[in-house]
């Protein structure tokens, strides 16, 4: 046996699903605003970085611009044949 929904019942859940399917790709519209807006903050990050020589150690406050740099130190790296020679 056989049961037939109602037109009006299947009215409803197809507004529904149009309802959802809006959601949907307005969601995934917003998503890919996000990304495109984080891309370009990653790009004026990069060109921050370039115009003023920093390198992965630097770092800036993007609130003052206050650039910070790590200071490099100048130590020898001594291996375990040179420290030897050195105690003899």
């Amino acid at each position: 046996m056989e049961e037939k929904i109602s037109k009006e019942d299947v009215a409803i859940v197809q507004a529904y699903l149009a309802k959802s399917e809006t959601a949907v790709a307005q969601a995934r519209a917003v998503v890919a605003e996000m990304k495109t807006a984080e891309l370009e903050y990653r790009n004026q990050i990069l060109r921050v970085y370039i115009k003023y020589g920093m390198s992965l150690e630097d770092q800036f406050d993007s609130t003052t611009g206050v650039i910070t740099k790590k200071v490099k130190e100048d130590v020898k790296e001594t291996t375990v044949e040179e420290t030897a020679t050195k105690e003899s």
